[in-house]
């Protein structure tokens, strides 16, 4: 009962404050040109806090950046804020097309931006998710999570972040 008051109040509160919350499709040119951030990194840390403002909870997910391929960070590592999770007592909200990284996983994060409070910090949610797969044995490869170009295959990851590059040149 109590979640589902919680997950009533969250919805009433952002149709409130925004129009509407779709996320429309951005090209990959768009995502690369958008992002303030883009990093291959693999989430180390994850915890869950309630917001004082709203009793929202809010999900810290800390990053080992392996390597930046746009802008600068100081430092290896990088922490990013997304609304939603699951708190100790088995409350939980989840927002539809707004995954939040887990422990452990392995990805390249377009990052829309790492200083506002935002509900998902990365460019078009999902579509600023890419997974990284694979070994270094047989290789690793970029795949678009769920929210991505579902279309596209995986790419080798070298050729995914040249790819990259080669868009913010253009």
């Amino acid at each position: 009962m109590k979640k589902a008051f919680l997950l009533c109040v969250f919805l009433l509160v952002f149709a409130l404050q925004a129009e509407a919350t779709t996320i429309k499709k951005i090209s990959f040119s768009g995502i690369s040109k958008g992002s303030e951030l883009i990093v291959e990194a693999i989430a180390t840390a994850s915890e869950v806090s309630v917001n004082p403002e709203n009793n929202f909870p809010i999900t810290f997910v800390t990053f080992k950046v392996l390597d930046v391929v746009k802008g600068s960070l100081n430092g290896n590592e990088i922490t990013l804020r997304f609304v939603g999770g699951e708190l100790p007592n088995g409350d939980y909200m989840r927002i539809s097309g707004s995954g939040i990284p887990a422990i452990g996983e392995h990805g390249v994060y377009f990052i829309e931006s790492g200083n506002k409070k935002m509900l998902n910090p990365l460019l078009g949610w999902q579509q600023g998710r890419y997974l990284v797969q694979g070994n270094s044995s047989d290789g690793l490869y970029a795949v678009p999570s769920s929210g991505g170009d579902k279309n596209r295959e995986a790419v080798p990851l070298s050729r995914f972040k040249e790819r990259i590059k080669q868009e913010l040149d253009r």
